[in-house]
């Protein structure tokens, strides 16, 4: 019973791990919502952002891991005497709830950067494009003013002899 009550209380530690990480990950969508929303796009924050949630996605999918394996020892005796771990049935089912609801809110915003980005992205496209397009016309005057400035091919005629 001991020994139960111990995976019990790692199974509500993992949750509450869970919870600091899934909140420190909406956290940081939410930044990379603000540099989105910057008039110049700054793509080293934005990647270094992206680093700092990956870390801590592949701590989550740890965490998870480790709640299933315990949970999987446990699950059976549980059952079998709910009324006696109640309160950290209860708990558990709390924690559950918290970490569904910031689980779905990271979800909606990071649909709402990810349009953000792609739009931002075209913004970025159509810069190098507009760019590229204006070098190009600077490269063809200077070499249009070039060859007119050759003598062999002169435009103007001496009507004098």
């Amino acid at each position: 019973m001991a020994g139960i009550n111990t995976e019990l209380d790692i199974l509500v530690e993992v949750m509450e791990k869970k919870e600091k990480l899934l909140k420190e990950l909406l956290s940081d969508t939410k930044k990379q919502e603000a540099l989105l929303n910057e008039e110049f796009f700054d793509m080293e924050a934005f990647d270094e952002i992206i680093s700092n949630k990956q870390e801590k996605i592949d701590q989550v999918n740890t965490l998870d891991d480790g709640f299933k394996m315990t949970y999987e020892k446990i699950h059976l005796q549980l059952g079998a005497d709910k009324d006696l771990y109640k309160d950290y049935i209860t708990a558990m089912k709390e924690k559950i709830v918290v970490i569904g609801e910031l689980g779905v809110e990271i979800m909606v915003q990071e649909e709402k950067n990810k349009v953000k980005f792609l739009i931002a992205a075209k913004n970025e496209k159509n810069k190098m494009k507009d760019f590229r397009k204006s070098k190009q016309t600077v490269a063809n005057y200077y070499s249009n003013m070039n060859n007119q400035k050759n003598p062999e091919r002169s435009y103007f005629f001496d009507k004098k002899k």
